[in-house]
């Protein structure tokens, strides 16, 4: 027989910045009594990544398309439970029928909590978009992209459990808002101001969007600073970095029990809009095991730096003109750096790169190399191939979209690959060259070699002053920092935030 599950209610609701929306309540279902092959099948569902959600906004900006934030009520109430699937729940509280407890309700769809609740509603989405003439990107697949008769972007959207951020003219959403409502409610929130956990503004008479999280941040401070904040110009310094980069005795070791947590939630900061304090988060994830004081000391001031900086975010804009490498500023282009054998742990080096489209960051990534690199030139190389990994998913979404992005992003034309070591570049464009100092790479790492010959990338030189992947692989000064944060569209944005009707 099937179990029973009941759970209670969340009777308040809040906006993106903590201020109070309204009151809800939801039946929550005990899942985790649920038994596989008995009350559920499928239990996966596509979530998107946050690339692509940057990705969209800066398509957005590129083809000027008005942003859209649609939320879909009871989202879970509209998928279907599998064929043969059979299950039941008590009787909720200050709803029963029966005063009799052994008598339950059977669940004629998944309810919220049900192990395959957002398989169900995932397919559900799907094949509404499906029907209103979009399709999902191969490449990314909560992306979904409509092109109209001569194969032009009609609409993008991202699809994040209910919610919908949507880039198209007010035409083509006026028609999908339609069509999805012939299926499920869908509710049109007016303005993008708050979209799963972002703060997202779109100027269209300055021609930006720009992206943050500073209620997030604010959030932050009150929970893991109570004593108040002295901000930081920095958020991990090269004497801090040099002086805690080392394996603690037993006897040192004082396991603080926030210290995950605070890790955790500036992973989440730093993938959303922060890409700035990356190097430092990973570098004090390594010792989330074993810490001390010290160590507690170096995350909170972190934190200290972002809420110094709470304001800040990153902004995607098209403006003509040269930019820092001497290219066009407006050109889609991935940066990609290294500092060699910098873990005194394991001398492994570590890299970073980052993927501009308006100017503004779309994807990056930092870590640690997984091999021991034994020049400078091997860990650009290196990081070479990681960023290709984003350079091909790039071109695979550009082919998608059928339009021309940000002047290179097309699909067809080579992404620009940036690196600062000249000899690096040589063995990416002629994998035979200086064979005794490189045939010792692992084949995996010949991979940008291979996306070069298929025209994924070209490579091209930046000064090392210019390449703003230089973030992520070591601690910065302050000035510096403020440079390379300008080149991924990161600064303050508390000034280019339009009011709510001009959206």
């Amino acid at each position: 027989g099937a179990r029973r599950a009941q759970g209670g209610p969340s009777p308040q609701q809040s906006h993106g910045d903590g201020t109070f929306r309204r009151c809800k309540a939801r039946l929550v279902v005990k899942g985790y009594t649920q038994r596989a092959g008995v009350h559920f099948l499928h239990t996966f569902a596509p979530t998107p990544s946050m690339d692509a959600v940057r990705l969209l906004l800066a398509v957005a900006r590129a083809l000027a398309l008005p942003l859209h934030h649609w939320d879909v009520t009871g989202a879970y109430l509209n998928g279907k439970l599998e064929d043969g699937v059979e299950m039941y729940t008590e009787q909720p509280d200050g709803f029963r029928i029966y005063d009799d407890r052994r008598v339950g309700c059977r669940l004629l769809r998944p309810l919220y909590g049900t192990r395959q609740g957002g398989a169900a509603w995932n397919l559900v989405a799907h094949h509404a978009l499906l029907d209103a003439g979009y399709i999902a990107c191969p490449y990314e697949r909560c992306l979904y992209i409509n092109t109209d008769d001569s194969g032009q972007l009609a609409g993008l959207l991202v699809r994040v459990v209910d919610d919908i951020l949507v880039a198209a003219h007010p035409a083509e959403a006026k028609r999908l808002l339609s069509e999805l409502n012939k299926r499920f409610e869908v509710n049109d929130c007016g303005n993008t101001d708050h979209f799963d956990g972002l703060d997202i503004h779109q100027n269209l008479e300055q021609g930006i969007i720009v992206v943050s999280q500073e209620a997030y941040v604010q959030q932050l401070a009150d929970r893991f600073l109570p004593n108040g904040v002295k901000s930081r110009s920095v958020p991990i310094s090269t004497y801090m970095r040099d002086a805690l980069d080392r394996r603690l005795d037993d006897e040192e070791v004082r396991l603080d029990p926030q210290y995950q947590e605070m890790i955790g939630a500036l992973i989440y900061l730093a993938m959303c809009t922060r890409p700035e304090i990356l190097y430092a988060v990973c570098f004090l994830a390594r010792f989330a095991h074993r810490h001390n004081e010290a160590y507690v000391r170096a995350v909170k001031d972190v934190i200290r730096y972002v809420a110094g900086t709470h304001n800040h975010g990153i902004v995607y804009r098209r403006e003509n003109g040269q930019g820092a490498v001497g290219t066009d500023a407006s050109k889609a282009g991935i940066y990609a750096d290294a500092s060699h054998a910098d873990c005194k742990l394991t001398r492994k080096s570590t890299y970073g790169y980052v993927g501009t489209i308006c100017k503004g960051a779309v994807g990056y990534r930092a870590g640690r190399t997984e091999v021991v690199c034994l020049s400078s030139t091997e860990s650009e190389y290196v990081s070479g191939t990681h960023s290709c990994k984003l350079a091909a998913w790039l071109r695979g979404v550009s082919r998608s979209l059928g339009a021309r992005v940000d002047g290179v992003l097309t699909g067809e034309c080579p992404i620009p690959l940036y690196l600062d070591n000249d000899a690096a570049a040589v063995w990416a464009t002629y994998p035979g060259a200086d064979s005794r100092r490189n045939r010792h790479i692992d084949v995996r790492f010949r991979y940008v070699c291979e996306c070069r010959e298929r025209g994924v990338v070209r490579m091209a030189r930046v000064p090392t002053d210019d390449n703003p992947a230089d973030v992520f692989t070591k601690p910065l000064g302050a000035k510096k920092l403020a440079y390379l944060c300008g080149l991924m569209g990161i600064q303050d944005v508390s000034g280019l935030r339009p009011s709510h009707d001009g959206h």
